[in-house]
């Protein structure tokens, strides 16, 4: 069962509901690129990051000979040896990642690990080394995110979520104000209230490892409830859409099978104006045994492009989604003849729609915005409304 949400911050059709005859939203995409512990390969120590290579593909080939995970032992033994005596640059997945997502100007959010060094969940990496340094140099350089991975060790302990958030912010100079569980690790409401008392804006989590598309079947953006309280949480909720592991570890899928279903499951979000979020992990780039994992991820880029999707970060999406749920609306009669509908924004917010359920002659104020045909209704496309602004749109009848 999805948990609760507010109705307020619910996608087009609930919105319908809570407006009365109309509703705004705008269609959005988002992605996401983790650095994590279980996949991450970058560390201070150069000799540190190869014994976890080492120990990594090893444990890959001990688990293809025992119980058939998928993957290649000869490719799996060359990466092995390539650790030992031609280590790969810390930087260069992330160079190609930048770059792939570059072709069609997306952008998206990094999320650093922040737990017990080399525990065995922990991480694998320190914030300091120099490589780590310049890798969040060239991720900031390119517009993209610095957020959070929430670690095993710290979950659902706001205080320690709160030291994961003060440890980005120190080390690279910038405030995240997003985070993803390590895992995919939740609890209703338990992770929620944590990561809204350490100060976290949105979460990124809510996904389920095994499973494709958006848990729960819902792929809009909502703001938690938490039900012991009644009260909602100040987090605002991305849910997750396809994860790399899921497709090829969980799922065991070729990459023709991945590409498809996947496909499958982002149309079906699209279709109703969701949100989607994609998360793949930094280290199956460039890797020949994983070259599915790569161009899978560069596929469904390539064919989110031709839609012109709002690709951007995740601090973005969250602060035009606040914005969007902000917004009142209020609808009243001049007389029998006349409607107006009178459209406040508290915060300021790009291409806002609003969609009309109403027969009539639409007169908008001059230059507020451009009327189109949409599912056989009229949708107003506010391209920008000021900080306080208020728009009456008259519709003779």
């Amino acid at each position: 069962m999805p948990p609760a949400f507010a109705r307020e911050n619910c996608g087009p059709s609930l919105c319908a509901a809570t407006y009365k005859d109309f509703a705004y939203t705008r269609l959005t995409s988002y992605r996401s690129i983790e650095i994590q512990s279980a996949t991450s390969e970058y560390n201070c120590l150069e000799k540190d990051r190869e014994i976890f290579r080492l120990l990594a593909d090893a444990n890959h080939i001990r688990r293809r000979v025992m119980y058939g995970e998928p993957g290649n032992i000869r490719l799996a033994a060359l990466r092995m040896a390539r650790s030992l005596f031609r280590p790969k640059p810390a930087e260069k997945d992330f160079e190609t990642l930048l770059a792939i997502e570059n072709r069609h100007g997306f952008r998206s959010t990094f999320f650093l690990l922040h737990d017990t060094y080399w525990a065995r969940q922990g991480t694998r990496y320190l914030f300091d080394c120099s490589e780590i340094q310049g890798i969040a140099r060239l991720v900031l350089a390119a517009k993209c995110e610095l957020g959070v991975h929430g670690g095993y060790y710290r979950f659902n302990d706001a205080f320690r979520y709160r030291e994961s958030l003060e440890a980005v912010a120190d080390a690279f100079n910038v405030r995240p104000c997003g985070i993803r569980n390590h895992l995919l690790r939740y609890s209703y409401p338990e992770t929620w209230r944590a990561q809204a008392a350490a100060g976290f804006s949105y979460d990124a989590t809510y996904g389920l490892p095994g499973e494709l598309g958006p848990r729960g079947g819902w792929p809009f953006p909502f703001k938690p409830c938490d039900a012991q309280t009644g009260q909602l949480l100040n987090l605002i909720e991305l849910p997750l859409t396809v994860m790399d592991a899921t497709l090829f570890r969980h799922l065991r899928l070729d990459g023709a099978a991945a590409l498809e279903k996947s496909w499958a499951i982002i149309r079906a979000v699209i279709d109703v104006g969701g949100l989607v979020s994609l998360l793949w992990h930094n280290n199956y780039f460039n890797e020949p045994e994983y070259a599915d994992w790569q161009t899978v991820y560069e596929q469904l880029l390539a064919r989110l492009a031709p839609l012109n999707p709002w690709c951007v970060t995740g601090a973005e999406i969250n602060a035009w989604w606040r914005a969007r749920s902000a917004v009142e609306v209020h609808l009243y009669s001049v007389d029998e003849h006349v409607t107006r509908v009178s459209i406040h924004s508290p915060h300021a917010i790009n291409c806002l729609a609003l969609d009309l359920r109403l027969d009539g002659k639409i007169i908008l104020p001059p230059s507020a915005g451009k009327i189109v045909s949409h599912a056989g209704l009229n949708r107003i496309i506010f391209p920008q409304l000021r900080a306080g602004e208020t728009v009456v749109v008259r519709i003779e009848n």
